[in-house]
């Protein structure tokens, strides 16, 4: 699985140059601050779900940004006579180089984040139910990209996989921020 993530991360960092050959000056200066709000969809190995999270962005140089973000994902599933349902709460920080192009910036991301995800299960739709959690460290990697409204008003997309130790999840995000 780290293989195939350090390709992605490879092949993104390709796409995200290229799109940047036709580049203009960029309102992404040290000490930016910025917050967002993103819907995801999140796919894992065996389910889907969906969600909303919230970020606080940095800008220490530049082109290099930090950003603190927490989301919720919900999502159920049913296999015969047994339905599970899942939440996956996750506190991450993640560091971006940001690449300006017309009209904003796009970027490869990675950092490493905070997982609690539990599952609840039910057969039969009887009331007795089945309560599992854990708690985990994943790595992340991806692409993204910001593209101008306003000189604060942003709106973004992202596409990011994170790895955990029993598999990867790939969330794929659109969303809105405001830059002060």
């Amino acid at each position: 699985m780290i293989k195939f993530l350090t390709i992605f991360l490879k092949k993104s960092a390709i796409v995200a140059i290229a799109l940047s050959v036709h580049t203009v000056v960029n309102a992404q200066n040290a000490g930016d601050k910025s917050i967002g709000v993103n819907l995801l969809a999140g796919y894992g190995e065996s389910y889907t779900d969906v969600g909303i999270s919230a970020k606080f962005l940095y800008n220490i140089t530049d082109p290099i940004r930090i950003a603190g973000e927490y989301g919720i994902l919900t999502g159920s599933k049913s296999e015969g006579i047994v339905s599970i349902t899942t939440t996956w709460k996750d506190f991450g920080v993640y560091g971006h180089y940001m690449i300006p192009i017309s009209n904003g910036t796009v970027y490869p991301l990675a950092g490493i984040c905070f997982i609690n995800l539990s599952a609840t299960g039910s057969a039969l739709g009887f009331s007795a139910t089945v309560t599992d959690s854990k708690v985990a460290f994943a790595i992340g990697g991806g692409v993204e990209g910001n593209f101008k409204n306003n000189d604060n008003l942003f709106y973004t997309s992202e596409l990011r996989i994170k790895i955990v130790d029993e598999g990867s999840r790939t969330h794929i995000a659109v969303g809105i921020g405001y830059r002060f």
